[in-house]
């Protein structure tokens, strides 16, 4: 081997990514099924546990809380524990609170499930898109439009398996066969492996080195720059309650309106997005 060659990492862009692309397809298939599906799925306990449209608004606000502030906290606490690990976790808390949503016979019971559900999707979501995102840079559109097919078309023969299931078995017994389907989510979670393990070497050119040489020398001094403005508050901050939030929720990105926007935005649209496809089915069948 050259010596004088250098070489850079590089993100996949293909190889195991694939079989990554794979374990999302399973695991946001899963997710999403459940919450198109929710009203349908959930009435027969609705109507059990004699719960009215008040507590109905209050359990889905309480699942969007729960929902949100698990996926805000996902970075924070991939810090302190390897990704797969909380991807395990994550799948666990997705299953633990479906099937004990089987054996409800309260509301208190019901709400608590839920809002365990509900923690799972929140990382799982969050989990899988920074995957699929670390895998696929040159890429990137390529593999969100496959996945997004794939999961489109598996949505047309959802339907038709929960109006089976429905018939069949009645509704506790088709939350028992998506219990079966969701812990599929375990093996999807196995195999989106840490992207540094498939990391492909590149060798770049003397113009390309000198150029990460810049940028690198750039983002230093961008770096301290920012520290020197924000210092005196670092101080007073260092070893207080307040500096240990900063650095776990890394509050410094949303100092930069370019970076706060795109975060405002999009959560804006799915919040919308989700409570219409919540209500929905409700208000249909009630029609």
């Amino acid at each position: 081997m050259d010596k004088s060659k250098k070489y850079v990492l590089e993100a996949p862009d293909g190889g195991w990514g694939y079989v990554v692309l794979a374990g999302f397809i399973i695991n946001v298939s899963v997710i999403s099924s459940m919450n198109v599906f929710y009203g349908i799925i959930f009435h027969d306990y609705f109507v059990f546990l004699k719960m009215d449209s008040v507590r109905l608004t209050l359990l889905n606000g309480l699942n969007a809380i729960a929902m949100s502030l698990a996926g805000f906290l996902t970075a924070p606490l991939l810090k302190y524990m390897p990704q797969r690990y909380l991807g395990y976790s994550a799948s666990a808390a997705f299953n633990f609170g479906l099937f004990c949503t089987v054996f409800a016979q309260s509301q208190l019971a019901f709400f608590i499930f839920q809002i365990v559900q509900s923690v799972g999707v929140g990382m799982t979501f969050n989990l899988n898109t920074s995957a699929v995102n670390e895998y696929f840079v040159k890429n990137r559109v390529l593999a969100i439009s496959i996945t997004q097919t794939i999961i489109a078309i598996l949505a047309f023969f959802t339907p038709l398996m929960i109006q089976w299931c429905f018939e069949n078995f009645g509704s506790r017994g088709t939350l028992l066969i998506l219990c079966c389907v969701t812990i599929h989510m375990f093996l999807a979670t196995t195999v989106i492996q840490p992207v540094k393990w498939h990391m492909r070497r590149v060798e770049i050119t003397p113009k390309e080195v000198e150029a990460n040489l810049l940028l690198e020398e750039h983002k230093k001094i961008t770096e301290k720059m920012n520290n020197t403005d924000n210092g005196n508050d670092e101080m007073k901050e260092k070893d207080g309650f307040w500096q240990l939030i900063r650095d776990l929720l890394d509050v410094k990105l949303f100092r930069s309106f370019t970076f706060s926007m795109p975060c405002v935005g999009p959560s804006l649209c799915i919040v919308v997005d989700l409570l219409f496809v919540v209500f929905l089915p409700q208000a249909l069948q009630q029609k």
